[in-house]
């Protein structure tokens, strides 16, 4: 899931986060850990700022001031339970990246087994709530936090990466806000495509994540009843066209006007979901 941001065209800097997930503001924390020593932050209010010790900044993934964290999702530090190509592939493209930090963050205000990402202008900020228990495979919240992890880092490779897609700003057109639905659909297929990796011999209904998640891969797996109405793939289309694009919007779609909507103007995009999902996976 994203947060949207206030596109500001000067003083990036003193851009403000518009996160629906954020119920309190963890932007003052120390993000002392980063990945690229050319980059660090500082605190400064409520306001995340950067400060550049020469010219060149390097993007580098940041944590909320806590090596325990960054010692369970960062891919060399825990090998033994990180296994997945995809969540690495993901990880490094963010860290080969110039730019401005993206923060990972354990936020209690987060619900579990879902996240958030944020870009304030700068830096990004990614939430997952706090993990229960050990950090390895045998836990199905850390499996949950590590295919959200990969979900959000998504969202940051659509905003800040190559493939700019644009669908943040506050005060979005109706094709901004349609991009949103690409860039959850994007999303949904590499956070199924990690849960996949885990797949094996066995069947979805033993993977030890979240049935939400076990129902989004189950939507990639059958990819001819992504739109039908008792999918969760569907489900959650809805959820998000009249919860984000039909902003302002009294009359929400219903079941019949979401397949509409998929079939005709989302239908590219679905396209393209499927063959990302694909291609990650070899399916």
């Amino acid at each position: 899931m994203f947060a949207q941001k206030k596109k500001v065209k000067e003083k990036k800097s003193r851009a403000v986060a518009n996160s629906v997930a954020q119920k309190k503001n963890y932007a003052s924390q120390h993000f002392k850990f980063a990945e690229k020593e050319q980059v660090s932050l500082i605190p400064l209010g409520s306001n995340l700022i950067l400060k550049k010790p020469q010219l060149t900044v390097q993007r580098a993934i940041g944590w909320d001031g806590s090596l325990e964290v960054r010692n369970k999702y960062r891919p060399d530090k825990n090998p033994t339970n990180i296994t997945s190509s995809i969540y690495k592939e993901q990880y490094n493209a963010i860290t080969n990246i110039p730019g401005h930090l993206v923060n990972i963050v354990e936020d209690p205000n987060t619900t579990k087994g879902e996240g958030s990402y944020t870009n304030n202008g700068a830096a990004s900020i990614i939430r997952i709530h706090p993990l229960v228990g050990e950090a390895n495979i045998n836990n199905e919240d850390f499996n949950n936090n590590i295919a959200t992890l990969a979900h959000e880092l998504q969202h940051a490779i659509d905003d800040i990466g190559t493939s700019h897609i644009d669908a943040y700003g506050l005060n979005k057109d109706e094709v901004q806000r349609a991009n949103i639905i690409r860039i959850e659909w994007r999303a949904w297929a590499i956070q199924a495509a990690v849960n996949y990796q885990s797949l094996g011999d066995g069947s979805v209904d033993d993977l030890k994540i979240n049935s939400h998640q076990k129902k989004m891969l189950n939507s990639f797996l059958n990819p001819d009843q992504m739109n039908l109405r008792a999918d969760e793939f569907f489900r959650k289309t809805r959820e998000y066209i009249n919860g984000k694009v039909m902003i302002g919007n009294n009359a929400k779609l219903t079941e019949e006007q979401t397949q509409e909507w998929i079939n005709a103007k989302g239908k590219e995009w679905l396209e393209e979901s499927k063959l990302i999902f694909k291609t990650k996976t070899g399916r």
